[in-house]
């Protein structure tokens, strides 16, 4: 009788535990505009959602690092005892209409955002990954009231790979790493500005292994920095039928050695 006690009560506690192994939360961590869950066989983080304070922006950087890692995707699924947890960002978790996405998210995981048709919006892509700009433009083709940016030379590979690509725009101002073998073709970020006004910084920098980031210039040599309160972009040029002509302003990152 006693050692039918005995495992009762060993029963008992263990139910805890196997409730808590069964469990379908994902840790996670709240920082600024967004929720971080680390993937430790990837050691680089995937944005799992937005928090409070992102929900309600009107714009949102995702960003491509957090803390010393990457953000290498937007969303993250897993299998546990044969149920697939999903946990992506959708409009639920944003207000904003203006949304950026980094050059480090992986192919396979794209953010699968459609701004709701009651609200025009514009969605940037820096990653020049082919998988991923094809996913890309699908995304598109189901959201036309949304402009879609994209880097050139992703814009000039979805012309010639894709037959329809619905709104997907090159975006006119390019941040590059300007270092050989740099990821993502070089670029780093990319926005859009009317042509002839003052344009805006990245959020954020960019980083390489050994090196501190010191500005941007305007030449790959890195002798003129661009100056954010001063240097406009073009303005608009027409060519001979009326139509605007597209202009590229490129902004190169400089390097010291740490």
């Amino acid at each position: 009788m006693k050692k039918i006690f005995l495992c009762l009560i060993a029963v008992i506690l263990a139910i805890p535990l196997m409730i808590s192994g069964c469990s379908n939360e994902l840790e996670y961590i709240s920082d600024g505009d967004f929720k971080y869950h680390y993937m430790e066989d990837k050691d680089s983080y995937a944005v799992i959602g937005t928090t409070e304070q992102g929900k309600g922006k009107d714009v949102l950087y995702f960003p491509a690092y957090y803390g010393e890692k990457l953000v290498t995707q937007m969303g993250f699924a897993r299998e546990d005892m044969g149920v697939a947890n999903h946990y992506w960002i959708g409009v639920n978790d944003i207000t904003a209409t203006k949304l950026y996405f980094p050059y480090s998210v992986e192919e396979g995981y794209y953010p699968n955002i459609l701004i709701p048709e009651e609200r025009s919006g514009q969605i940037y892509f820096a990653n020049c990954n082919e998988q991923f700009l094809h996913s890309a433009v699908r995304l598109a083709n189901h959201n036309m009231n949304t402009s879609y940016y994209v880097t050139p030379s992703a814009y000039n590979y979805i012309i010639d790979n894709v037959n329809d690509y619905g709104n997907v725009n090159k975006a006119n101002v390019s941040f590059l790493f300007n270092y050989n073998n740099a990821p993502n073709e070089g670029y780093f970020f990319i926005n859009n500005f009317d042509n002839g006004s003052i344009i805006k910084p990245t959020p954020y920098d960019p980083r390489r292994d050994g090196y501190a980031f010191d500005g941007w210039y305007k030449e790959p040599e890195c002798v003129t920095r661009w100056d954010f309160e001063r240097d406009t972009l073009p303005v608009q040029q027409l060519n001979a039928d009326g139509e605007e002509v597209y202009q590229e302003t490129r902004l190169y990152a400089k390097w010291i050695q740490n």
